[in-house]
């Protein structure tokens, strides 16, 4: 698979990037956008560069708006295609954290019943006894609850203030205020994460086996994310009831979003 230019343009200079922004024969008006808005992060925008960011900004709302109006005016309108809007909830995030909360009620379940019982009678531990019992609670509880703590973190991370909704021919992604939308013909590949044991049996499976997350790579470089904090029960249902494009389905052990 090609390399994208998403991933490529952080390991350009400054120069190499106003090039970029200025080169409209070799490089697309998505492709100059990114690398002005590179530009725009490490402070280097100019004045000229920044009249050019504007116009290349207001270019894309029309051709976004142009698009719409294609969808609406095709014989399959937007309004009559299946529908699903994902959001990040409060309940989901409950769902997705149920092993955590799970855990915690029980550890705090045992505290209470060994609090009730006479251990008067019961042999001590010894200062090494309890520094080996301890360490162990301690390894355990970083390797399990944080592990999940650490993926629902990146999860909402990556999706904070997104919402997106999935039509039969058409992405639409909101995020802070502004709508973007992507038809099938924009996608040129898309991947499916999880882990290796997300669907096989409940006492094979690590705490954080419920998390995945799909990865949607668009023609212009834009790079999408889809966790499963939008759709708990399985975005596999989402690829195949809604985007309906092939993907490839992989499996990571650890299925975080940074790598």
């Amino acid at each position: 698979m090609k390399v994208k230019f998403q991933e490529t343009i952080n390991k350009k200079t400054d120069k190499e990037l106003e090039t970029i922004s200025k080169d409209y024969v070799f490089y697309s008006e998505e492709e100059r956008l990114i690398a002005l808005r590179e530009l725009e992060v490490r402070g280097k925008l100019t004045k000229e560069l920044s009249e050019v960011k504007r116009d290349l900004e207001f270019e894309k709302e029309l051709s976004a708006n142009a698009k719409r109006k294609e969808f609406e005016n095709s014989e399959h309108r937007i309004e009559d295609q299946p529908t699903i809007t994902l959001r990040i909830t409060p309940f989901k995030q409950i769902r997705s954290l149920f092993f955590v909360l799970f855990f915690g009620f029980l550890v705090v379940i045992i505290i209470q019943l060994t609090d009730s019982f006479d251990l008067s009678n019961a042999p001590k531990l010894d200062l090494s006894g309890k520094i080996i019992f301890f360490t162990f609670f301690a390894a355990f509880i970083s390797f399990f609850v944080l592990s999940v703590l650490f993926i629902h973190i990146d999860y909402f991370i990556r999706n904070r203030n997104e919402e997106y909704e999935i039509r039969d021919k058409l992405i639409i992604r909101r995020k802070n205020g502004i709508e973007t939308y992507y038809s099938r013909k924009d996608i040129d590949d898309i991947h499916l994460y999880h882990t290796e044991s997300e669907f096989s049996l409940p006492s094979k499976r690590p705490p954080w086996a419920h998390y995945h997350f799909v990865k949607i790579l668009m023609k212009s470089g834009e790079v999408l994310y889809l966790t499963s904090l939008f759709y708990p029960s399985g975005l596999k249902k989402i690829l195949d009831g809604y985007i309906k494009v092939s993907y490839l389905s992989e499996t990571r052990w650890f299925p975080t979003t940074l790598y």
